[in-house]
C-alpha cells in the first residue's frame, strides 16, 4: 500500500497539475503584477510553459508592459 503523499504527488505528476497551479496563482495576483488600471487593458490570455500570453486592447497598455 501506497502512503497518501506518494498518491497526491503521482496524481500531479500524471495529470499535470502543477502547471495549472502555477497559472492559477499568476492569474489571482495579475492585477497586483501589473496594476488595476493596466490589468483592465492587459487580459491574461494563459501561459505556455514560462511564457505568458497577454491579449492587450490597447496599443499603449502593451508598450507599458514591455517597458516594465
Amino acid at each position: 500500500m501506497k502512503k497518501i503523499e506518494t498518491l497526491i504527488a503521482d496524481v500531479f505528476r500524471i495529470f499535470e497539475l502543477g502547471k495549472y497551479q502555477k497559472r492559477n496563482k499568476i492569474l489571482d495576483c495579475w492585477n497586483d503584477i501589473v496594476g488595476a488600471e493596466l490589468a483592465g487593458l492587459a487580459i491574461l490570455a494563459g501561459c505556455d510553459r514560462s511564457v505568458i500570453l497577454v491579449k492587450i486592447l490597447h496599443p499603449a497598455a502593451g508598450m507599458e508592459i514591455r517597458l516594465r
